[in-house]
């Protein structure tokens, strides 16, 4: 039976079509899923141990707590981002079998690694969270130990990025000049930082929920301060990332004329205006929170610089 499947499997079968909603959005549905949570997984394994860090720095408790409701949290929706994974390459040999096999055959090697990694992830984020209170007379180790789990999850973006980066800037090289190409690290950078972005403003805002329905002063006060603090860190790493973004776009430019006027003149140019309007929505929504949560009534400068930063984050 196996000989047989095997003699009948050709690679020059005909494709698979989704009827009405199209193979590039069944495509696109499944690896947005996945990329919700595996961007969230990647910068809060980065955020905890950091917070972690701070706390002991200053002994201050809400960082302890901050940091390991975050590694709870991460522990129950690792394998969530990493199952919407499988479905989204599965989704891909599915439905464009001849573009998976050329470009899994290109970096086969390092696809290995890359998945092959997740076992000392998985490891680490059991280590780090269920072994908590074990380590709290060692806290520089278990602190070390959050930052090896997340460097392990980080080898995933160093090589996944490269795939990435070679669909949009392959130019004429093979090897490390692939691996390594025009586009690679500005999405590297842009990548590393967006997690980290997107991650802080998810905590703030489900923060902000937890504040608003919670009935103890002392939870009420805690929470609002976690929700300021994710917010400062979600407004400072998205301007950088906005920053690295315009860098990665200006090396598709440059590397990749046909991929750039593709997307910014092709039939999805408008998700350029999409996205541009949820970014003007963080910056804005940022300021004004930030203008709204000071302990002291905001003076007439401050009220007119928040509004002049809000209009230049619009336009």
């Amino acid at each position: 039976m196996v000989s047989y499947l095997a003699g009948s499997f050709s690679i020059d079968q005909p494709g698979v079509q989704i009827p009405f909603v199209t193979n590039r959005w069944v495509v696109g549905f499944f690896f947005l899923a996945h990329i919700i949570f595996g961007s969230f997984t990647m910068g809060a394994l980065v955020l905890g141990p950091t917070f972690e860090w701070i706390g002991v720095r200053r002994e201050d408790p809400r960082f302890e707590r901050y940091a390991r409701a975050l590694g709870n949290v991460n522990l129950k929706i690792f394998s969530l981002g990493a199952t919407l994974g499988g479905f989204a390459v599965i989704v891909v040999v599915a439905l464009y079998g001849k573009f998976f096999v050329t470009l899994i055959t290109l970096f086969f090697w390092p696809a290995v690694v890359a998945f092959s990694v997740w076992f000392l992830t998985l490891g680490g984020i059991l280590l780090y969270n269920l072994r908590w209170d074990q380590f709290r007379l060692r806290k520089g180790l278990h602190i070390v130990i959050g930052y090896a789990t997340a460097a392990t999850e980080h080898i995933f973006l160093f090589i996944i990025v490269a795939l990435d980066s070679y669909l949009l800037t392959p130019g004429q090289g093979q090897g490390t000049a692939a691996f390594f190409n025009a586009s690679y690290w500005p999405e590297l950078g842009h990548r590393f930082v967006g997690n980290l972005s997107w991650a802080s403003f998810f905590i703030a805002a489900v923060a902000a929920v937890y504040a608003a329905a919670s009935r103890l002063p002392a939870n009420r006060i805690y929470f609002h301060w976690a929700a300021r603090t994710s917010l400062v860190v979600g407004f400072t790493t998205l301007v950088v990332q906005i920053a690295l973004g315009a860098v990665f776009v200006e090396s598709i430019k440059q590397a990749s004329p046909g991929a750039f006027q593709y997307s910014m003149q092709g039939p999805f140019a408008w998700l350029w205006l999409l996205q541009a309007t949820f970014v003007a929505i963080l910056l804005v929504g940022s300021n004004i929170y930030f203008w709204q949560s000071r302990p002291t009534g905001p003076a007439p400068p401050l009220t007119a610089i928040v509004i002049l930063a809000s209009l230049v984050t619009v336009m």
